[in-house]
């Protein structure tokens, strides 16, 4: 809008500044040199919004202004119509919508032909039971990323049986579906609304054995072969395979910018699990020296506030790959307030990060790595757990970005590590980033591939979980 006409796209970024004000939110960070207001309109508040009357009307004023008067900007601030997205679908998968209300929980499937089927769920499946499951594993996982459970006790107690109940009431009911009207690639994208937004979709499973004592899963990662990724909404998963041919347009360079940060210093020891000591330092160790590959890491005590900043400003070249690995304080309440930690103690607010979208050729990253072995939720129990939750890498997925490897909790090192050494070992022999129009593998496929690494090393459900895909 602000390159279409500059005043009026100042004018309606002016007014969501001043309705972020308005709805007693903190809408710009201070400290920040790179934050920008207008990203602001990418993230979703999980807050009620109280503005004025005055400034509501004028918002409204705006939005119409910018529909009537700018030629392709009717839909402008409003949601996609299935209309005009049913055709552009990937045909690699099927998308399953879950639905959490009062009024109905539920499933509904759409398929690559852009079909839709409602898959009622189990009997047992209704708003107040899913929000005492979201209670139940957001309290489990807060005290095992503080070390007040075990990971075995939060195996035994939490994940087991969440996964079970998952499985019966939720996923057994949509696999079953899918093998009536589902043909081709056995793969799924979950986009879940309230209360689904809080649990893990992808492991759900039938129970296992009692004499599975450790929380070793069976044979398969998803029942029925299905793997399993993520997405906010489905506007944020086609809004990739919409943009890549302008991306092919707007790539001026050969040259793939990759940016990398880690609370851990530079080190080259080795893990048990095969990996080197850092997942930074396998990204590093499978780009170093590869032609039009061009890598910036802040590594240790280089990983400050003031040197990601400059990192993360506007400059010649855009960020083609992003990887972070910083301690999280993360807010499930207000997704914006979230950040990472810098070496300094200083915070990077998720906004100060995608302000990359103003770099250079305008365009978000291909890819994201983005893991934490420490991780705080912030603001937990004043939560009814109905409300919606995202994650870091969620938001970067809901943001733009093309396909993100995160952790919904605490992942540790070594865990990260391993998973970095396949991603990257693939996704580098001589091949495109995933997400990419000319990339000849998936990410998913790669990341699937880590995560077999960690199963056949036998490592336990709460180091083998966390990790999860959203997007391409």
């Amino acid at each position: 809008m602000e390159r279409v006409n500059p005043r009026l796209g100042k004018h309606v970024r002016e007014l969501s500044l001043e309705q972020e004000k308005g709805s007693g939110g903190n809408s710009s960070a201070p400290r920040s040199p790179v934050a920008k207001p207008q990203l602001h309109l990418l993230i979703p508040n999980k807050t009620p919004t109280k503005v004025k009357p005055d400034l509501e009307d004028r918002w409204e004023a705006a939005l119409g202004t910018v529909r009537a008067a700018e030629q392709g900007f009717g839909c402008f601030m409003r949601p996609w119509k299935f209309e005009t997205v049913k055709d552009g679908l990937p045909l690699d998968g099927i998308i399953v919508f879950l639905n959490c209300s009062r009024l109905r929980c539920d499933a509904i499937i759409l398929t690559p032909a852009g079909h839709l089927h409602s898959v009622p769920l189990s009997n047992r499946t209704n708003q107040r039971t899913l929000e005492g499951l979201t209670k139940r594993f957001a309290q489990g996982s807060r005290d095992v990323c503080e070390s007040r459970i075990t990971g075995s006790d939060f195996d035994r107690d939490v994940l087991n049986s969440i996964s079970s109940h998952l499985w019966g009431a939720v996923v057994k009911p949509v696999t079953e579906s899918l093998g009536k009207v589902a043909f081709g690639p056995r793969r799924i994208w979950w986009i879940p609304t309230g209360a689904f937004t809080w649990l893990p979709i992808h492991p759900a499973s039938p129970p296992r054995p009692k004499s599975d004592a450790l929380g070793f899963e069976p044979e398969t990662i998803i029942p029925f072969d299905w793997a399993s990724s993520y997405a906010v909404t489905l506007r944020s998963l086609l809004r990739p395979l919409h943009g890549a041919a302008q991306k092919a347009m707007l790539r001026t360079s050969p040259t793939r910018h990759i940016l990398a940060i880690g609370a851990q210093p530079a080190r080259r020891t080795t893990s048990l699990l095969g990996g080197l000591g850092t997942s930074v330092q396998c990204l590093k160790n499978h780009v170093t020296g590869m032609d039009n590959v061009a890598l910036v890491t802040l590594e240790g005590p280089f990983a400050t506030f003031a040197n990601i900043c400059r990192a993360l400003k506007p400059s010649e070249h855009s960020v083609d790959m992003l990887h972070i690995s910083l301690p999280i304080q993360l807010n499930p309440i207000r997704t914006p307030d979230s950040a990472w930690v810098g070496a300094d103690g200083g915070r990077i607010r998720l906004a100060d990060v995608l302000t990359i979208t103003t770099s250079g050729r305008d365009t978000m990253p291909e890819f994201a790595f983005v893991t934490s072995s420490s991780l705080q939720m912030e603001g937990l129990d004043n939560n009814s757990g109905g409300g919606e939750f995202l994650t870091m890498a969620g938001a970067m997925h809901f943001s733009g970005v093309g396909s993100v490897v995160g952790a919904l909790w605490n992942a540790a090192t070594e865990d990260s590590a391993a998973i970095a050494k396949r991603v990257y070992g693939r996704m580098f022999p001589g091949r495109a980033p995933p997400g990419t129009a000319d990339g000849d593998e998936k990410c998913l496929d790669v990341f699937l591939d880590g995560i077999e690494g960690l199963r056949k090393a036998r490592v336990p459900l709460h180091r083998t979980l966390p990790f999860v895909h959203y997007g391409l």
